[in-house]
């Protein structure tokens, strides 16, 4: 993981030397919609930003994180082929 700045995967599939999201137990993690993907405020900034409307949705006419399958979030690199994605996982509040 040290040259992390190379995992560009339109340069290398890196996902060849790491387990899928398939294999991740998810009773071990909280599902997107209690993490801080679901903060308007904060999905509303990221979005104006990045200018990516499709990693998040309007409910209830707030912003917030898209999520697939109820715990991962996905960036636009990843949504084409999710198979080729490598799992990051963050602590406490997501």
């Amino acid at each position: 993981l040290d040259f992390f700045r190379s995992y560009n995967s339109s340069w290398y599939d890196q996902s060849k030397y790491f387990s899928g999201i398939t294999s991740v137990n998810t009773s071990l993690l909280k599902p997107c919609t209690e993490t801080r993907s679901m903060i308007h405020e904060v999905m509303q900034v990221y979005a104006e930003v990045t200018g990516d409307y499709d990693g998040v949705e309007i409910v209830d006419g707030k912003v917030q994180g898209k999520c697939w399958d109820r715990y991962f979030w996905f960036p636009p690199s990843c949504r084409h082929d999710r198979s080729k994605c490598i799992l990051f996982a963050t602590g406490g509040a997501g």
